[in-house]
């Protein structure tokens, strides 16, 4: 009889130090991201880079150059020129024009494209999770402007205006530094506010989860 109430204690003890150490890794790993496979979403910079491929392309179609097929390209951004700059020559390439870039102080002899960067924001809105213990999204808002005219060979205006892209998603937090480029600004966002469960709900259940495991633990010791 005495051996079966010592296996029994021991098995009750047994399991309790199990609860014990299952809430104490729970404490530690609660909320935290989980190791997905998930692919890492384009970044801020090529997202910036195909709206301004498109804008470009939509300011050509929109004034319509007709036959002309050489044109000469001037970027007016002086703020990493050569985002813009390569953006726009791949755009207009893929619409078989031959392209020539102009400086400033060059005398044009066909039509020409004069391109400016007005405006490249990354927005994160609030944190937020899918599930309770999720991972903490964001939702990403990109806005790219572009300010752009179109001449003829005859100096004639074709097209004189902004345009802008917007593009959104969502994306992982612990993501965000692999999104943005280093160097390049406008391709970085504020960092995401944090909601109610990050900020009072997930400190609660830490708190209580730590409470529990050492309740049960000097209980099983007593």
């Amino acid at each position: 009889m005495g051996n079966l109430i010592s296996l029994g204690r021991r098995s009750d003890s047994t399991l309790v130090e199990l609860i014990f150490l299952f809430l104490t890794v729970q404490t530690l790993t609660v909320g935290k991201a989980v190791a997905q496979d998930d692919p890492l979403p384009r970044k801020n910079l090529e997202i910036i880079q195909a709206q301004i491929g498109a804008l470009a392309s939509e300011v050509v179609e929109r004034s319509k150059l007709g036959k002309d097929r050489h044109v000469y390209v001037r970027i007016l951004t002086s703020e990493n020129s050569w985002v813009v700059q390569n953006s726009v020559l791949e755009a207009l390439k893929r619409l078989s024009y031959d392209l020539f870039v102009a400086s400033f102080d060059q005398k044009i002899p066909g039509a020409t494209v004069e391109v400016s960067l007005v405006e490249a924001t990354v927005i994160y809105g609030p944190a937020f999770r899918e599930s309770l213990f999720g991972r903490q999204r964001s939702q990403r808002t990109i806005k790219t402007t572009l300010s752009a005219s179109v001449r003829s060979p005859a100096e004639e205006v074709l097209f004189a205006g902004n345009l802008s892209r917007v593009y959104s998603d969502t994306v992982y937090t612990g993501n965000l530094d692999e999104l943005e480029s280093p160097g390049i600004q406008y391709t970085h966002g504020e960092p995401p506010r944090e909601g109610f469960f990050d900020n009072i709900l997930e400190p609660a259940i830490l708190l209580g989860a730590t409470a529990v495991a050492i309740y049960l633990f000097f209980t099983v010791r007593s």
